[in-house]
């Protein structure tokens, strides 16, 4: 939907300037997003990997900043199985 891809965007967009000042805003801005796996309802496929990777690698970077290594490992271990069974498609 285009209207979730824009709500994304904007989100992501917003999350941008706080990735290395205030990386707990980020999380707080983007996790439910990955939480509801939002991007799934993008049906362009370009589109919707461009956004789950930017919330994911912001989500990453995020975690690593604020040290927290349980919902960091969680989130790499979620993305294998999700790799391996080939969701993140």
């Amino acid at each position: 939907s285009g209207v979730v891809y824009k709500k994304l965007k904007a989100a992501i967009k917003n999350s941008e300037k706080d990735t290395l000042k205030n990386p707990k805003r980020v999380i707080n801005n983007l996790d439910k997003y990955y939480q509801q796996k939002a991007w799934f309802q993008i049906t362009d496929s370009a589109k919707r990997t461009e956004v789950r990777d930017k919330i994911l690698y912001m989500l990453f970077k995020s975690l690593q900043r604020t040290g927290n290594e349980k919902k960091y490992k969680q989130l790499v271990d979620e993305i294998e199985i999700y790799r391996k069974h080939e969701i993140f498609k």
